[in-house]
């Protein structure tokens, strides 16, 4: 009964940290629209190709230290978790160091690229928060791998959002400017991995301590990086692939059009995007119970719970979307004035394709935890294919419009595949 209730309070405070994140987000983005279109945009673009560059940086093993660290955890194999935390540590230390230099290097090149003269100084600053963040996501996947959800929930949703918000505050009170904007988000990443380090400092310790008195490794405790990056590197292709989902129609905006165009895009993702909210917070508390269903054989138990998943998001998500859909416009002139006018029309198509895949996001969860993590990644690689080729020739021939239509697309391809997938599986 005790253990009971201890999960249903780190279920609380995890779903809590997850609601509070998106919100301080989308109040950071509205902080940061008061830049204006131009520069707004430039700092969109800038931190889409700084995100992908740090999801290669990490090579998955923030995923791969998740997973072994409790493996070896529960073995008891305390010198096995040592080496593979300082062999981890100092992979992405160099690999996320190398690309962050490559970036600053690259800056002037990619300015050019983009007819964006803003953009060089933008990614010059940013180049930082490479090592900052991937060494935050060992150090956060670390502290739910040793059981300390809590504090990783704290860290990661809580402290980054408001340090993040604080920190933008405090610098834009002295100068608004892009530049003020850009240290702002540099400082903050390196308060998170601070934080972060701090949490997990005293359990490592503890872990490395018991690591001596068990002396030398054994052979069956000896880790194999090798089989570790094979778990891991697929899952670093997997990240970069919802990140072209994500931000492929960003950086072409960029490239095709102009900086103040991708102000006014974003502004039409983010608001489409809120659709994610309710459905992510339903399926962290569903995943678990379906994992074990499936574990159990229970298939009827299992169909149950896909069925008042999806009945649920259906039910509260279509209401928010026909808000979204309809009332775009009276939307962004309330919370961001008539500036930003322009990502009406581009958010009312969005949050028709975010809708439709928000639907389906049960079966995902279903596959994942049938352990068809492939089945998962090739659906996302297809529907990233769509979404670029999409992009490539709509932006050019309708611009905003076009890039709407090309991703609301692709998000109705995500849900049609998994849908087609799911029932492939028969559950």
């Amino acid at each position: 009964m005790k253990f009971k209730g201890l999960l249903k309070n780190t279920v609380i405070i995890i779903l809590f940290g997850i609601i509070f994140s998106k919100l301080a987000g989308y109040i950071y983005r509205l902080i940061l629209s008061n830049l204006g279109p131009n520069d707004y945009g430039t700092f969109v673009l800038a931190l889409s190709i700084t995100l992908f560059l740090f999801i290669i940086s990490k090579l998955g093993l923030d995923a791969g230290l998740q997973r072994y660290i409790s493996f070896f955890d529960k073995t008891k194999r305390f010198g096995s978790i040592k080496k593979l935390v300082c062999y981890s540590y100092v992979i992405v230390i160099v690999s996320s160091v190398l690309t962050s230099l490559i970036l600053f290097l690259l800056s002037p090149y990619l300015a050019v690229l983009f007819g964006n003269s803003d953009l060089l100084i933008a990614l010059k600053i940013l180049s930082p928060t490479i090592p900052f963040a991937a060494l935050s996501y060992l150090t956060l996947s670390s502290l739910k791998a040793l059981y300390l959800a809590k504090k990783a929930v704290l860290s990661q949703y809580i402290i980054e959002r408001i340090s993040l918000i604080l920190i933008t505050l405090i610098f834009v009170s002295i100068s608004f400017t892009l530049k003020s904007a850009l240290f702002a988000y540099t400082i903050a990443s390196l308060v998170t991995l601070i934080v972060s380090f701090l949490f997990l400092y005293p359990p490592l310790r503890k872990i490395f301590s018991k690591s001596k008195n068990v002396g030398k490794l054994r052979n069956h405790q000896i880790i194999d990086m090798k089989e570790i990056l094979n778990y891991s590197v697929p899952l670093m292709f997997a990240g970069v692939t919802y990140l072209i989902i994500r931000f492929i129609d960003v950086i072409l905006i960029g490239f095709f059009l102009n900086a103040e165009q991708v102000g006014y895009y974003d502004v039409a993702v983010l608001g489409a995007l809120t659709l994610f909210i309710i459905p992510e917070a339903i399926l962290y508390l569903f995943t678990p119970k379906l994992s074990a269903a499936i574990a159990s054989k229970d298939r009827e138990k299992s169909a149950h719970l896909i069925k008042s998943s999806m009945k649920s998001i259906m039910m509260i998500n279509s209401l928010l979307g026909i808000i979204l859909i309809v009332g775009s416009s009276l939307l962004i002139s309330l919370f961001l004035g008539n500036s930003f006018i322009s990502a009406s029309l581009p958010m009312s198509i969005l949050a028709v394709g975010v809708l439709f895949r928000t639907y389906f996001m049960p079966y995902t969860s279903a596959l994942s935890a049938m352990k068809n993590t492939k089945t998962v990644f090739k659906i996302d690689l297809i529907s990233a294919i769509i979404n670029i080729i999409l992009n490539v020739i709509l932006i050019q021939k309708f611009g905003l419009i076009g890039a709407s239509i090309a991703t609301s697309i692709s998000y109705f391809s995500l849900g049609l595949l998994t849908n087609y997938y799911y029932k492939k599986m028969k559950i």
